[in-house]
């Protein structure tokens, strides 16, 4: 608990609503490993969090196209 405190460690989550049996997590690792699944791409901007009240606002009113958009500290 330490490190996550301290910024030593950065944790990343994700959803899938798939329910086993079906493993789409060792797929998507299968296929990143195999460049089949570029996820650079996936990522379409990134902010500073500071900016996310104006960047939440601009995402809610359609002001840019975005697939993903991920903020950091």
């Amino acid at each position: 608990m330490n490190k996550i405190l301290r910024q030593e460690i950065q944790i990343k989550g994700s959803w899938s609503s798939v329910i086993e049996p079906y493993n789409e997590w060792g797929e998507s690792l299968d296929m990143i490993n195999q460049n089949r699944l570029i996820i650079k791409n996936l990522i379409s901007h990134r902010y500073s969090f500071s900016d996310a009240p104006h960047i939440f606002k601009s995402m809610y009113y359609k002001k840019f196209k975005y697939s993903k958009v991920v903020l950091s500290l």
